[in-house]
């Protein structure tokens, strides 16, 4: 594969690689998996802002 040229470090990371990854033209399996997320008091650091963030990152990467 080649350089992607990532520039996030926070949530938004996924978004960018998989915008980044699709519009190469890479095909991206999915694969269940089994997710048990953490509750806010065991460590749980994500909330709606990162989910428009990640919505941000996805439209501004596959324009």
């Amino acid at each position: 594969m080649t350089d992607l040229g990532l520039k996030c470090t926070g949530f938004e990371f996924c978004p960018e690689a998989t915008a980044k990854v699709a519009k190469k033209g890479y095909k991206i399996p999915e694969i269940p998996i089994h997710y048990h997320p953490r509750s806010i008091e065991e460590g749980k650091k994500i909330s709606w802002k990162d989910g428009i963030q990640a919505i941000w990152t996805l439209i501004k990467y596959r324009i």
